[in-house]
């Protein structure tokens, strides 16, 4: 069966835009296989995706690990 899902956009600055969709599927499977959630992974990995938007600078993703794991 096919069930559609809606993930409100998350807010960003938009100053960098390479990465964003790797950020968001990588994301979303990690979460997915942690918890077998689709709604929760992928809202997790819209906010994760905004984030990295918002990043200008490349010292700045030092800290995205921290931010994925819940640290």
């Amino acid at each position: 069966a096919i069930h559609k899902i809606f993930i409100h956009p998350h807010k960003s600055t938009g100053i960098n835009k390479i990465g964003c969709g790797d950020v968001f599927g990588a994301v979303c499977f990690f979460y997915y296989l942690k918890t077998q959630d689709i709604e929760y992974s992928a809202d997790k990995a819209a906010t994760v995706a905004a984030l990295v938007a918002s990043y200008s600078d490349f010292k700045e993703f030092t800290n995205l690990k921290d931010y994925v794991y819940g640290k």
